[in-house]
């Protein structure tokens, strides 16, 4: 069943016919087994180190202005 609207009545309405489609595998004498879920693997740790280069192409160099005038 698919539902346009995603909404707890819904799931509700899943959860229950999941649950009655379980029951029967279960009464019928089918196994139920547990697997494990989805592990994601951390994140590399940052490097402390700054590449010059990387770091002078995305931060451009400051303005210097003159002392008597504008720039």
């Amino acid at each position: 069943m698919y539902d346009a609207i995603n909404t707890l009545p819904s799931k509700e309405a899943d959860r229950q016919r999941l649950a009655r489609l379980m029951d029967q595998h279960t009464k019928s004498g089918g196994p139920v087994s547990e697997l494990p879920g989805y592990g994601p693997k951390p994140m590399p740790p940052r490097r402390s180190k700054i590449d010059p280069e990387t770091r002078l192409k995305r931060r451009p160099a400051p303005t210097i202005r003159k002392a008597g005038g504008r720039a």
